[in-house]
Parts: structure tokens; sequence; C-alpha cells
């Protein structure tokens, strides 16, 4: 099944880049959050799929979509769901539903500003399947910030934590990630990424990815991503593809 969800994510990027480009600027493929706000009045949707494999266990998860609206020059509100996930264990598969994410970005510095600085409020809303859902509410924030290189590398920075629940008790889930984006040619860019989530009373988990991303126009965007765990406790591999775009209203 993994060559198979491989090959369909390669050959979708290949059919729609054959379509014929730049200020559109998602916080997708990479885990790391972009430390801008989408503009005043704009409408950005974010959405794609994605495909995990574990060793006892492998999941597709679609078509985790996330609404971006902008209020204003520096604030954002983010609606987010999260789809369904298929389940295959033991060649036995089963869909669950999966939780609603609310969320909201403040840009702490100008919008022009040379090295962005926002803060995220995040929220997880336990309206999935039991299977799948985090079944108590999740709340926490992250520190989002970026500055380039040279005309070409650019590096986000995140830094964040997270109360969650764990069987019944509240703990602190602290996270981290790097992103360093590399400027290929005019409308095609990649990445490679490193992040990190670290339980309060658990083993911390690593993890390493890469992918890219290109512009069809100025507010439109696919990307493709792949990655593994650094450890045990983390994905053997995964892999994922999206489509992102932007509107006035």
């Amino acid at each position: 099944m993994k060559l198979k969800i491989a090959t369909f994510m390669f050959s979708f990027l290949y059919v729609l880049t054959a379509v014929n480009a730049q200020n559109i600027i998602t916080d997708r493929p990479d885990f790391t959050e972009s430390a801008v706000v989408v503009s005043g009045k704009i409408l950005q949707i974010e959405s794609g799929l994605e495909y995990v494999d574990y060793k006892t266990s492998e999941e597709l998860s679609y078509p985790k979509a996330l609404a971006r609206i902008g209020l204003g020059q520096n604030l954002e509100v983010r609606l987010g769901i999260l789809g369904w996930t298929n389940v295959t264990i033991d060649n036995k598969s089963e869909n669950f539903f999966n939780d609603f994410i609310l969320e909201a970005k403040y840009q702490i510095t100008d919008t022009d500003a040379k090295i962005p600085v926002s803060v995220l409020l995040v929220s997880k809303l336990p309206t999935g399947d039991e299977e799948v859902s985090s079944n108590e509410a999740e709340v926490g924030l992250k520190i989002a910030t970026a500055f380039s290189i040279n005309d070409f590398i650019g590096l986000g920075i995140n830094v964040g934590a997270i109360s969650v629940d764990n069987a019944g008790t509240r703990e602190i889930l602290s996270l981290a990630s790097a992103s360093m984006g590399i400027g290929i040619v005019d409308k095609l860019s990649a990445f490679i990424e490193t992040y990190v989530n670290v339980p309060q009373n658990d083993v911390w988990m690593p993890i390493l990815d890469f992918g890219f991303t290109y512009l069809i126009n100025s507010d439109i965007q696919l990307d493709l991503y792949a990655g593994k765990g650094l450890n045990e406790y983390t994905p053997d591999f995964f892999i994922g593809a999206g489509f992102s775009f932007r509107s006035g209203f």
C-alpha cells in the first residue's frame, strides 16, 4: 500500500504542475507555522491528504483542511477540520472522523517587518470519533518567527506548549521546529525541516521531513512532502500532498 500511495502522490503533483507566482504564504506542508498572517479581507484555504506508516498500522487522513480568515492587518482566525482517517490494522480498515481546530494568529511585528514574529493561540476540540479524538480540549500557544539568510534561503522557527489530556491527567506538550526554505526556480521551492514533540511525562518524538511547493499563480499553491520519525515512538514513514488557494471577500 505504501508504494501505491507514494505513486499516487507524485502523479498528483506531476499532473497538476503541468498547468501553468508568488505572494501566497501557507502554513503547510511543513509543521512549522509561517510568521505572517493573511491580509485583511482574505480567505485562504489550505488542504491536503496524508499517508502515515506505523510499525503495526497504516493511516490515510483526508481532507485535512484549514481556513484562514484575515481580519485587519495583523490578525487572522483559523478554522480547521482534520477530516477522516482510514486506519488499517492486519489488513482490516475502518474510517474515523477527526477533531476540529479553532485558532487565532496575531502578528506582533509590522506586516512588512524583515524578521516577522507572530503568536498563535491553538486549540483542538474533541469533536471526532473516540478512536482518534483527543477526547478532551487541547489549548496552547506557539511563537513563530522567520528570517532570510540570503535571496534564496530562509529559516522559519517555532516554539510552543500545549495543554493535553493524557489518560485523564493534564500535562504540557512542548514543541519546537526549524524549517529551511530554498528557492529553486521562480515557481518551485523546497524545504527541509526537523521538529520535535516533547510530552511532559513521556519520551520525546523527533521527526525529519522535506518537501516542495509549486506556485501555479500568486493565489494558488501545490505541495508535496515526505518524512520519517527518528526514534521508535514516531512514524516509520509519511507522505502527503496538498492544494492551497486564497481569495478576497
